[in-house]
C-alpha cells in the first residue's frame, strides 16, 4: 500500500485493518518493536495471595488449619498457572492489537489455562454487572481453512459451547443480527470468556502506539530523502573539453573522440560516484555535494524525536544522553501501564471468586506495582514495613518469588536442613547475648 493509504488506515475506522497494520509495523520497524515490547514488558508483573478474613470475627483453631489447607491449594493452584507468563503475553498483545481475548478452559483442574481467541472475530458490545460479554464469530473456522477434516480437528481444539455454535452457523441458525453486521455470532459464557484492553470500554479497542505509525512513516520518507542526497553529494563529474581549432572545428575524428573518451574512463576506473563527460573545453572537476548538506543528520534526528514523540515514549530510554527527565518519564509510563494491572487484579478475583471462593471462606489477589525500575525501591519500603508487623510476604514477593517458595524454602532450610545448627552468624556482641557465647564456652 501507499503511505498514504496507510495513513488513512490509522485516522479510519476499520479495527482488522488497523491491528494488520500495528503487526505489520512490529515486525518491520525496530522502533516500533521496540516500544511495544518496552510497553508490555515494564511491569514485573508480581501478585500476592491472601485469605480475605472477617475483620470482626475470631479465629479458631480448626478453622485456621482448614484455611491453611485452602491457602496451601490456591497458591499451588497460581505457582502451576504461570501467572507471569500469562500476563506478560496478555500485555503484549494489547499493546499490539489493543485488546486481548480469551476463555477459560474448565477440564483441566490443577492450574489455570487459557485458550486465546482470535481477536479480529471477537467484540464485545455489551456489560453485564460491569464485565465485558465476549461475542466470537464461528464463521472464522470457515475461513481458517476450505478442508473439512482438517477444519474438523481444528474445531475440537476449542471449548464445547463455541463448537456447539459453529454447528448452528453452519446449518444457517446464526442469521445477522442486523443489516450490515455478519453472520455467525455468539454471545460465549461471562465467567469464562474476557476480554482486556487499556482502561476499559470507553477507550476502545486501538492498538495503543497506533497514532505514532503516520511519524514513522514520515521518519522513513526522510530517511530515504536523505539518502538519494547523500548519494547526490558523492557524485562527481570529470569533464574532458576539448579545445576547438582556428576554424571553431573540432580537430579530431569521431573515432579519436571515442578513444580519448574512453581513455578518461579506463583512467578513472571503478571509482565510487565519478562520471566521464567529454565536451569542448578544459578538463576540470565538478562536485554536487550541496553545502548545507551537513543539516540532514538533523533532519532525521528531528524526525526521530517526532516519532518519540507521538509514541509517548523518552527517546532516551533507549538511546541514553544524560535527559535528565528520564526518571520522570519512567514515571509517567508506570503511571500509563497501572489500569492494566488493575484490570489484570479484577480479572484474577473474578476467577477466584468463581473457582474457590465459598461464603465461608474467602481468597484475594493483589497485583503489585513493580516495574523492572522501580522493584529494588518498592522492596525496600515494603522491608520498612516489616517493622510495624506487616506481612513479610511483600519485600520477598516484590523480588519475584512466589509466596508457596518462600514457604517452602523456610520450612527446607529450618525444619528439614536444620542450617540454623551449621549457618551461624559471626560471633559479636551484635549477634548473640552473653550466655549464648557462654553456652558454646561450655560446649
Amino acid at each position: 500500500m501507499s503511505n498514504d493509504r496507510l495513513i488513512k488506515i490509522c485516522h479510519g475506522k476499520d479495527m482488522e485493518q488497523k491491528r494488520a497494520l500495528s503487526r505489520w509495523f512490529f515486525e518491520q520497524n525496530g522502533m516500533y518493536n521496540r516500544a511495544v515490547r518496552y510497553l508490555s514488558d515494564i511491569s514485573k508483573f508480581d501478585f500476592m495471595l491472601y485469605p480475605n478474613l472477617d475483620l470482626d470475627k475470631e479465629i479458631q483453631d480448626s478453622e485456621a488449619e482448614k484455611i491453611l489447607k485452602k491457602f496451601n491449594e490456591v497458591l499451588e493452584h497460581f505457582d502451576n498457572s504461570a501467572i507471569q507468563l500469562l500476563c506478560r503475553k496478555w500485555s503484549a498483545q494489547i499493546c499490539l492489537d489493543g485488546a486481548y481475548y480469551g476463555y477459560i478452559c474448565d477440564d483441566i483442574n490443577d492450574k489455570l489455562v487459557v485458550q486465546d481467541l482470535p481477536t479480529d472475530f471477537c467484540r464485545s458490545r455489551f456489560l453485564h454487572r460491569g464485565i465485558p460479554l465476549v461475542e466470537f464469530n464461528v464463521d472464522y473456522f470457515n475461513k481458517v481453512t476450505s478442508n473439512e477434516e482438517a477444519r474438523e480437528r481444528f474445531l475440537a481444539l476449542f471449548p464445547e459451547e463455541i463448537q456447539k455454535g459453529y454447528r448452528q452457523h453452519k446449518n444457517n441458525k446464526l442469521p445477522a443480527e442486523e443489516q450490515g453486521d455478519d453472520a455467525g455470532w455468539i454471545l460465549l459464557d461471562v465467567n469464562r470468556a474476557f476480554k482486556l484492553n487499556f482502561y476499559g470500554e470507553w477507550a476502545g479497542d486501538t492498538p495503543p502506539f497506533m497514532q505514532a505509525i503516520p511519524s514513522l512513516i514520515e521518519l522513513s520518507e526522510v530517511q530515504d530523502l536523505e539518502k538519494e542526497k547523500l548519494i547526490q553529494q558523492i557524485q562527481k563529474i570529470l569533464v574532458q573539453q576539448f579545445e576547438l581549432d582556428k576554424n571553431g572545428q573540432i580537430p579530431f575524428t569521431m573515432p579519436e573522440l571515442q578513444r580519448l573518451n574512453q581513455n578518461a574512463i579506463d583512467m578513472v576506473g571503478d571509482a565510487v560516484g565519478v562520471s566521464v563527460l567529454s565536451t569542448i573545453a578544459n578538463v576540470h572537476l565538478e562536485d554536487l555535494n550541496d553545502s548545507q548538506g551537513e543539516n540532514s543528520q538533523d533532519a532525521v534526528a528531528a524526525s526521530e524525536d517526532n516519532v518519540y514523540n507521538t509514541l509517548g515514549i523518552a527517546s532516551s530510554l533507549f538511546n541514553t544522553d544524560g535527559n535528565l527527565a528520564l526518571e520522570k518519564s519512567i514515571t509517567t509510563d508506570e503511571a500509563y501501564v497501572k489500569p492494566l494491572l488493575l484490570q489484570f487484579e479484577h480479572f484474577f478475583n473474578r476467577y477466584l471468586n468463581w473457582k474457590f471462593n465459598k461464603a465461608s471462606m474467602k481468597f484475594r489477589l493483589k497485583m503489585l506495582s513493580t516495574t523492572i525500575f522501580n522493584f529494588k525501591e518498592l522492596s525496600s519500603a515494603y522491608k520498612d514495613l516489616t517493622k510495624i508487623g506487616f506481612s513479610r510476604f511483600l519485600p520477598i514477593v516484590s523480588l519475584g518469588h512466589t509466596q508457596k517458595e518462600v514457604t517452602s524454602m523456610a520450612k527446607l532450610e529450618q525444619q528439614i536442613m536444620q542450617l540454623d545448627a551449621y549457618m551461624l552468624p559471626p560471633f559479636s556482641s551484635n549477634t548473640m547475648s552473653s550466655d549464648t557465647w557462654s553456652d558454646i564456652k561450655a560446649q
